[in-house]
């Protein structure tokens, strides 16, 4: 299924994206670092604004001084459980459209089940396109 061309959200599975994309399925103990974290919201500061808004969900506290401004692009979100803030953040608004961006089929299933419409991480990630390269939404692997 081809993700819709405009959302009003994507929710997105930060440390699953990392995992299976940017290191490639590499050592977990690289997954929680600063330049690894900021190698991702970097990324998908790429996605054209005209697809919505991007919410990067981490599972864990926030490293940073909490109720600081975050600057405008991908939001930052710290959870104790990922998954849970994704779901509850579906059955929260039903109506707003939403794109959840995982691999991990669970969540997947959860998801669907409240509406949403699942991107792969590979998908996300060829999605954002560095600026002046142009961008579009790839075709399911």
């Amino acid at each position: 299924m081809e993700p819709p061309r405009q959302a009003s959200e994507w929710l997105v599975d930060a440390y699953n994206v990392i995992h299976l994309t940017l290191l490639g399925g590499s050592d977990r103990s690289r997954w929680w670092t600063a330049p690894v974290r900021s190698q991702l919201i970097e990324r998908a500061a790429w996605l054209p604004p005209t697809l919505g808004q991007v919410w990067l969900v981490f599972d864990g506290a926030e490293p940073t001084r909490p109720g600081v401004d975050q600057p405008p692009g991908p939001k930052q979100v710290f959870a104790p459980s990922a998954d849970e803030w994704i779901v509850k953040r579906l059955k929260a608004s039903p109506e707003v459209e939403r794109i959840v961006v995982t691999a991990d089929r669970r969540l997947a299933g959860r998801c669907r089940h409240h509406g949403a419409v699942i991107v792969s991480p590979g998908e996300f990630i060829r999605a954002c396109v560095e600026p002046g390269f142009g961008a579009s939404i790839p075709e399911e692997d």
